[in-house]
């Protein structure tokens, strides 16, 4: 019995000095859970031992923690992957206030490509997502900036003017 309890110390140290440097790179950018993660399977045991198992602490990020992380890649000029983690932010945290904010940036960066047709999809989510959230006015004039890079200069004029109506105080 010694020498399997020497055995499993052994694993885990092993595992953990393997993981240490991973975590180490992430810690400042994560906020810890303290709800705790049972797993209920139950361990595989060939005597009649009795194993203990332990709550494991689970590491999530927050949607703020993304956001930044997000932004930061954005101004850093890494594009792809701050549409990764905006879109990742809308995915785990549909609910969020800044989910919003993610589906804007996304929307931007497809723009800042000229790549219209799909920035537009992006600042359409936002309009109909989250009708109430304070980035409609903008997505909805660069909807329409959208239309115009597109060709379709009615619909550009279509969406200004609904900005104008809607939104008369918006800077």
């Amino acid at each position: 019995y010694t020498k399997y309890v020497a055995t499993k110390v052994a694993q885990i140290l092993d595992i953990s000095s393997k993981e240490v440097e991973n975590i180490k790179t992430t810690v400042s950018t994560i906020t810890v859970s303290s709800t705790p993660v049972v797993d209920s399977t139950p361990p595989k045991s060939t005597s009649n031992e009795t194993v203990e198992v332990q709550p494991q602490e689970v590491v999530q990020v927050s949607d703020r923690d993304l956001h930044k992380q997000a932004f930061n890649a954005m101004e850093a000029g890494d594009l792809e992957t701050a549409k990764q983690i905006f879109d990742q932010l809308v995915k785990e945290y549909p609910d969020s206030p800044l989910a919003d904010n993610a589906l804007y940036w996304i929307g931007e960066i497809y723009y800042s490509h000229n790549d219209y047709k799909t920035a537009a999809t992006y600042f359409e989510q936002v309009i109909t997502r989250y009708p109430d959230a304070n980035k409609v006015p903008a997505a909805t004039l660069k909807l329409a900036l959208c239309y115009k890079g597109m060709g379709n200069i009615k619909k550009a004029k279509e969406i200004l003017q609904e900005v104008i109506d809607k939104y008369p105080n918006t800077p």
